[in-house]
């Protein structure tokens, strides 16, 4: 929206001129009244409605809106495309508005697209899903590489489950006590290690090697912003960490994970979806981002 201003001797006068100029479209914003070299002055700031320009922004406006409402996008993440549209100089078709937010959505969004580490340690909020999404993992990298992998219980003795989920995954597995016990597992390719809840576990994550280990935080797919964010402040500086989410098919929209993506700066990993460590896995990358995007009609090869 676009404010103007017009000064004169009192608030009817300047009224009266900006009507004679712009007629019944004008619509006064703030008035500001003072002395001026012994004189009354009032300065009127004021914008326009009903004019092509005002029609064209609450278009674009509007386009923004209805994207933001379909992908469920956090307004403190989206406002800075917002405040874009607001000040631009010339008129936005919707593919236009669409452009911007994507890149504002992608342009500093990263990604993990190879795990060279041999230790992944998962953690996450209690019920997230991050021992399945652990399996996931296990499983995956068992069929890539047709390596040596174990799943690791730390200091449980009820590991039922993740000795169930090893042998449905066609993995090894395998119970320490603690961390220091990791060095003895010497004939594994990979180890996915299950820290457990991430809130318990926080001391031991300053023990990790940025270079050779790395940190999988999980959330649910449906997690919302603020306490995600709230749990990544939790994070040493100097560790290696990457997202992943599950019961990613629980929602509709991903509008969470890429506003977590963005204000975390942490890369995207990867994506689980049900309970099966058989399937229900996706390596996180542009396609299948842009693929659970809603309302936008820009194609993907049209953008990347």
């Amino acid at each position: 929206m676009e404010f103007l201003s017009h000064t004169a001797s009192d608030y009817e006068r300047a009224l009266r001129e900006v009507r004679s100029h712009h007629g019944g479209s004008v619509r006064i914003h703030a008035r500001y009244d003072r002395l001026e070299k012994g004189k009354n002055r009032c300065e009127i700031h004021y914008y326009l409605v009903g004019t092509k320009k005002q029609e064209e922004e609450d278009h674009a406006s509007d386009a923004l809106a209805t994207l933001i409402a379909a992908n469920d996008l956090p307004y403190s993440f989206i406002r800075p495309v917002e405040e874009s549209l607001q000040n631009h100089n010339h008129s936005l078709l919707e593919r236009e508005v669409e452009f911007r937010l994507l890149h504002h959505l992608f342009d500093n969004l990263r990604f993990k697209e190879e795990v060279r580490e041999r230790e992944i340690y998962v953690a996450g909020p209690a019920g997230s899903g991050k021992t399945t999404i652990a399996a996931k993992i296990a499983r995956f990298l068992r069929l890539r590489g047709q390596k040596k992998i174990a799943l690791v219980e730390i200091g449980s003795s009820n590991d039922r489950l993740l000795r169930m989920l090893a042998h449905d995954c066609g993995v090894g597995f395998e119970r320490v006590n603690d961390l220091d016990e990791i060095a003895r597992l010497e004939n594994y390719d990979h180890l996915i290690i299950d820290l457990g809840n991430i809130h318990d576990v926080v001391p031991l994550l300053s023990t990790l090697q940025a270079s050779s280990q790395l940190l999988v935080l999980v959330f649910g797919g449906s997690s919302k912003v603020s306490d995600m964010l709230a749990v990544t402040r939790l994070l040493p500086q100097r560790i290696q960490a990457v997202l992943a989410f599950a019961k990613t098919d629980e929602t509709h929209t991903l509008g969470n994970v890429l506003a977590l993506a963005n204000m975390a700066n942490l890369p995207l990993f990867a994506f689980g979806e049900g309970a099966s460590v058989a399937m229900g896995f996706s390596l996180a990358n542009e396609q299948y981002i842009f693929s659970r995007l809603h309302g936008f009609t820009v194609e993907l090869s049209e953008f990347f």
